[in-house]
């Protein structure tokens, strides 16, 4: 149902209510296209944190294929730095990408 209602904001040109359709589901593939939209929509803060869940969907279901996929196509570096971070220090990044261990 949400695919549906992503594709007909999409098709009248409103990316933000698309993205905000796709960012309901919890799985990589829908996070990374809502961020996606989020940026066409002028929308960078949300567009990074819906990238950062991407990459945590991503990484629980160990698809490295779509975390490759996020982090070739993404702007974000402090995003870029975290997908290649080990796998320890990834939860410390996502606060304006800093990291908070010593």
């Amino acid at each position: 149902m949400l695919d549906l209602a992503a594709k007909a904001w999409l098709a009248v040109g409103e990316y933000h209510q698309a993205a905000s359709c796709l960012s309901k589901r919890s799985d990589g593939a829908s996070l990374r296209m809502a961020a996606d939209l989020m940026t066409k929509a002028g929308e960078n803060e949300k567009a990074r944190v819906l990238a950062f869940q991407a990459m945590e969907a991503f990484k629980t279901a160990n698809d490295k294929a779509g975390l490759k996929a996020l982090e070739s196509e993404t702007t974000f570096e402090d995003l870029k730095k975290a997908i290649t971070a080990p796998q320890d220090d990834c939860d410390t990044t996502l606060q304006n990408g800093e990291s908070t261990t010593a």
